[in-house]
């Protein structure tokens, strides 16, 4: 079976910060790349691990077969930063600590240098 266009647009991934646990997302502050990489999303999971959107941004068009996307994360905010550019400063963070991690949505996403 060929994979539809649709198949492809969803496939990303995303960086989870402070989720309570290391199996467990609840909490979790979510920036998620969306739609193959057109635009990036930002939000927590609720407890009972739904995706709460606080906002998003269109991303500008890549020839990258990749995207790099970073946290810079503070004592009670983080920004986002996609291939080098700052997306959102200043944005709070809903928790004070916790576990780190790295979801992939509707198939492969590769992750490297991670730290």
């Amino acid at each position: 079976m060929m994979p539809t266009v649709q198949d492809f647009l969803e496939r990303d991934g995303a960086l989870i910060v402070r989720t309570t646990g290391g199996d467990q997302r609840a909490s979790g502050q979510l920036v998620r790349l969306h739609r193959n990489g057109q635009e990036v999303l930002w939000g927590y999971l609720d407890e009972g691990e739904r995706f709460v959107c606080e906002g998003g941004a269109p991303l500008p068009p890549t020839a990258a077969s990749a995207r790099t996307l970073a946290l810079k994360i503070d004592t009670d905010t983080y920004d986002i930063l996609v291939d080098g550019q700052v997306i959102s400063e200043g944005l709070p963070l809903h928790g004070r600590s916790g576990w780190i991690g790295m979801v992939a949505y509707r198939g492969p996403a590769t992750y490297t240098d991670f730290s």
